[in-house]
């Protein structure tokens, strides 16, 4: 038999013994990664110790040098010809991450400008020309500030008879004789029930920006802002409630009850069918 057919017939069953040892090294990776599984996500009484995983290290090092060394064997029978060419194909590839990503495309609302102090020369003398700018944008915080709003309320009377007198109108408001607007009804609400920020908190936020208002003050105007919107409330019920199907979380919740022991709720799957 020539000695190329040789060669090429031991490079054949090399590869294979490689299929099948990576085959092997496969099926025992995804063992493992179900023994990880189950011990993560699985049943207290499946779950298994942590330091019985340590009996596949060993096993694993030694599959994984057994099939390091058959690719380097294999790599050998290659000529340097196809190595120089591989090495001449390969491009260098740019890392990602890092960086300094663009500023968010908010509206600009200052713009400074910088010029030379002096536009003349230091060689010559001549006034130079303008070729190129670098712009670079900056992202800006200003935190929210009060303003007053001011309602004039216009009283006209008859100058004849006396008798008549006409008034304009206010527009209809959740607190039409008290301090607060609609803006500042919601700006309590999402503080406290989106940002998980309590009144006593928000108190000291608006201390800071020379704003007093009391807590008991910040409860009521709730009150009054969850009375308003109770019509919101019962039009998305009665929506909700026209649907076939309805479902719900029953996942248990921890609370307090007014005699201050804890407890454990769990909400009821509820399937309305409507015909």
């Amino acid at each position: 038999m020539p000695r190329s057919h040789r060669c090429n017939e031991r490079s054949f069953f090399r590869k294979e013994r490689l299929a099948l040892r990576k085959d092997s090294d496969l099926a025992r990776l995804k063992q493992h990664l179900q023994n990880l599984l189950r011990q993560r996500y699985g049943r207290t009484s499946e779950r298994i110790d942590p330091d019985q995983l340590l009996l596949f290290a060993h096993q694993l090092l030694e599959v994984q040098k057994d099939s390091d060394e058959a690719e380097q064997s294999d790599g050998a029978d290659q000529s340097d010809a196809a190595h120089l060419e591989a090495a001449g194909n390969k491009t260098r590839t740019k890392r990602g991450g890092g960086g300094r990503k663009p500023a968010p495309d908010v509206p600009i609302s200052e713009e400074h400008n910088y010029f030379p102090d002096s536009l003349a020369c230091s060689c010559c003398g001549t006034e130079m020309k303008e070729f190129a700018t670098v712009v670079t944008d900056q992202l800006d915080y200003v935190p929210a500030n009060f303003f007053r709003i001011r309602h004039v309320v216009h009283k006209f009377s008859c100058t004849q008879c006396h008798n008549q007198v006409e008034e304009g109108k206010k527009p209809e408001q959740i607190h039409s004789g008290g301090i607060p607007t609609e803006g500042l009804f919601a700006q309590l609400i999402v503080a406290k029930h989106v940002d998980h920020s309590p009144v006593e908190r928000q108190a000291k936020t608006y201390q800071r920006q020379g704003v007093d208002i009391p807590v008991s003050s910040m409860g009521r105007w709730m009150r009054m802002s969850a009375k308003s919107l109770g019509l919101i409330a019962e039009r998305m019920r009665t929506m909700v409630l026209l649907s076939k199907v309805l479902e719900v979380d029953e996942s248990p919740f921890e609370f307090l009850d007014k005699k201050r022991e804890l407890k454990k709720m769990g909400a009821a799957l509820l399937d309305q069918r409507l015909i």
